[in-house]
């Protein structure tokens, strides 16, 4: 057995000694009639063979335990097997032999001047080698028909220890394993998808804020799977969001009474108390649903995937998602979805430039993840000698010049028609000729929102932190734009589990038609911020815009009666507080577009928006609608710092403040409130339901 597995590992600088397959079966019927591969016969092969099996220590379990095997297999089956991905990553070879490019970083572009010198040394060329063969071996070994059902996948080796694991389990046998969360929605993992649920007893999804695993990022979600013999239904329970294990057995000991625990409790921590209502069913019926709202049609039933759902409440919202009559797949050919430029490879290609500055129009804007937010595409601006994602200030909107742009942290580096050419083009039109929806690529579920999104003008270009998305016509996006700034699309995300935002995830959400002018008006009050809208303004102004208006009758929200298809730069909601209503009131447009109740609409904010509630809570805004103070990091730039608030904090209408409680705008004016978001989304929601 190990001359078979040294075959899979063959060092390259002895493929001279490579066995026929005439040599290799006479070989093995020496060997059996030793049993002992290092009193086997001498050959070429087999000294190599011995080398590798040293090299590799491969384990034959059915030879180590042949009285267990004999009896049927193992009784249980426990581990955390490594989350390793197997890839050939030369970088970190390289700087093993040359420390220096691990250093600073220069292993991933060393020359081949410099690769070949490092190798010429006879032990760093072995050990080179040596781990080359092993990243190959050991991918081609699990790609063999031994691993099929791992056909397909990233190759990472919790996922051979899954199917390892089942295959030593005896007929009454349970395998707990500790294991990365891909297994549940990998897109090209449906047949282990399919074999795990069908062995599954009981799924446990984690995330590791509280550091039990102190090795492990903190955003690093992880599951437990307890698995037992193959069913033909699958059937097993589910719990997800999970911190502390303790929640476990409080959701098996719970009686069922009062409200499911949302994610995080009043006090910002994080929410361990459990709830019967957590433990979810999974059976053929909850799969049928999950594959209906995050699937194609015609995928297996047991290769669903499983999302994150909270508690079993959700799946009747979930019910009203798989009900939508279109979804984006349904529009075919008539949308596109493009990274445009790799931040890395464009700017070794000479496409574009590191450089922080102002750009001297449209087309050198190259925007970045920082740039924009929901349904802000102007949201901060990088700092002069920006050095990350961190070093950025939120913009005030009320202050901005009708021709305002961001400093951009990136610039073509080319000539204009050769900029041109490498720039991606959809329909015979450059891509970045066209108004888009942007969004953010990575996706953090456990933030204020994870879909984080906006409409471009056209112009500008990005990097690979984002995708985009261009319809055919305007209103499409636009329309796409308003739905996807709302808690009800941001929940779907969020339950995806998903770390990527792409066109994998974007086909399958929901185009309802429900609401689709007032959605449309408050996603152009949001975006259109400056006179590069004017365009998309004229063209998708309707009289109807005019007749709309607010669920609130608060002063602080403009009339629209007064817009008009002329855009000018009062047309836009500037103050946070009139486009905070705005978003509010997509959330209910949108919830009402997929025929969710109000109760459903007040279960997604409670349950999912742990981290949105607390920056409620902690935002103050005067009678202008200004932020005033905020614990909200993207506001804090907008108001005053906490020393400063406090002393003013209980100022009445007419109290004469302080000369620095002001903003470039004037001063702030009293009395300071905050808003309920739940009040609110009731309100909105009896308004419109109303109304549409």
């Amino acid at each position: 057995m190990d001359y078979w597995c040294a075959l899979w590992f063959w060092p390259i600088d002895q493929v001279d000694a490579l066995p026929t397959r005439e040599q290799w079966l006479t070989d093995v019927e020496q060997l059996l009639a030793t049993d002992d591969l290092d009193r086997g016969p001498a050959s070429p092969a087999l000294a190599v063979a011995r080398r590798v099996a040293r090299e590799q220590r491969f384990f034959h379990w059915e030879v180590a335990f042949p009285e267990v095997f004999a009896a049927g297999g193992m009784d249980i089956v426990l581990g955390n097997p490594p989350w390793t991905k197997v890839v050939w990553e030369e970088a970190g070879v390289l700087a093993e032999l040359q420390p220096r490019l691990g250093i600073d970083r220069s292993a991933a572009t060393v020359s081949p001047a410099e690769r070949q010198r490092l190798l010429a040394d006879p032990a760093a060329r072995g050990l080179y080698f040596r781990e080359l063969t092993t990243d190959v071996g050991t991918r081609n070994f699990l790609g063999s028909r031994l691993y099929a059902l791992l056909g397909g996948t990233a190759s990472n080796l919790y996922k051979a220890f899954l199917v390892r694991a089942w295959s030593l389990a005896g007929p009454r046998a349970v395998v707990g394993l500790f294991h990365q969360t891909g297994v549940f929605d990998d897109p090209a993992g449906g047949p282990l998808r399919a074999e795990l649920h069908r062995r599954l007893r009981f799924a446990a999804r984690f995330q590791n804020k509280l550091m039990l695993f102190p090795e492990v990022l903190h955003t690093r979600p992880y599951a437990f799977t307890i698995c037992a013999g193959r069913r033909d239904d699958p059937e097993f329970r589910y719990l997800a969001n999970l911190y502390h294990p303790r929640t476990i057995d409080a959701c098996l000991e719970h009686d069922g009474s009062g409200e499911v625990p949302g994610i995080k409790d009043d006090d910002g921590a994080w929410d361990l108390r459990g709830h019967r209502d957590r433990l979810v069913r999974v059976d053929a019926d909850a799969l049928a649903l999950f594959r209906a709202v995050f699937d194609a049609p015609d995928t297996p039933l047991a290769e669903a995937r499983l999302p994150i759902v909270h508690s079993a409440t959700l799946l009747a919202i979930l019910r009203k998602f798989a009900a939508a009559p279109r979804r984006m797949l349904d529009l075919a050919d008539d949308y596109t979805v493009s990274e445009h430029f790799h931040e890395t490879y464009q700017q070794q290609d000479g496409t574009i430039r590191r450089a922080t500055r102002r750009p001297d129009d449209l087309a050198q804007w190259i925007v970045s993840g920082p740039h924009y937010y929901v349904a802000t595409p102007l949201a901060r601006d990088p700092n002069e000698a920006c050095r990350s994602h961190m070093d950025y200030t939120t913009i005030d909107l009320t202050a901005i010049a009708p021709d305002f742009l961001p400093r951009t942290n990136y610039l073509p580096a080319c000539a204009a028609d050769e900029y041109a050419a490498r720039s991606p083009r959809w329909r015979d039109v450059p891509l970045a000729a066209r108004h888009r929806w942007i969004g953010r690529k990575m996706l953090s579920p456990s933030g204020e929102r994870t879909l984080i999104s906006a409409v471009l003008p056209p112009g500008p270009a990005h990097i690979g932190a984002s995708v985009s998305l261009a319809c055919r016509d305007d209103a499409t996006t636009v329309h796409f734009a308003g739905l996807t700034a709302s808690l009800p699309y941001d929940f779907w995300l969020k339950i995806t589990g998903k770390s990527n935002l792409s066109n994998d995830v974007i086909k399958f959400l929901p185009l309802p038609a429900a609401g689709r002018a007032a959605i449309v008006l408050r996603t152009l009050l949001l975006n259109c911020l400056t006179e590069h809208y004017t365009g998309l303004w004229r063209d998708l102004f309707v009289e109807a815009f005019r007749r709309d208006g607010f669920a609130s009758a608060d002063p602080r929200l403009p009339a629209l009666v007064n817009l008009g298809p002329r855009w000018t730069p009062d047309t836009p909601l500037r103050t946070p507080f009139a486009r905070r209503q705005a978003l509010v009131e997509l959330d209910v447009l949108a919830a009402l577009a997929l025929g969710l109740s109000l109760a459903e609409l007040l279960a997604i904010y409670r349950l999912q928006f742990a981290v949105l509630q607390q920056n409620e809570r902690g935002t103050w805004y005067d009678r202008r609608g200004k932020v005033v103070f905020s614990d909200n990091v993207l506001l804090a730039d907008l108001g005053l710092g906490r020393r400063q608030w406090q002393p003013i904090a209980d100022a009445r209408a007419g109290d004469a403040l302080p000369p620095w409680a002001r903003d470039a705008q004037g001063p702030y004016i009293p009395p300071f409130d905050r808003c309920d978001r739940e009040a609110d989304l009731r309100r909105a929601y009896e308004h419109f339901a109303a109304r549409l």
